[in-house]
């Protein structure tokens, strides 16, 4: 079981990286766009 809880965390910690990584990616992307 303890295992399992730490895998999970493991994966709470990586998606939130994500989001993290995401919402500073995407006005990036935006930006680029419009000043093209």
């Amino acid at each position: 079981a303890a295992h399992n809880y730490d895998r999970q965390t493991a994966m709470r910690k990586h998606v939130s990286k994500n989001r993290e990584f995401r919402q500073k990616l995407i006005p990036t992307i935006i930006m680029s766009l419009i000043t093209k």
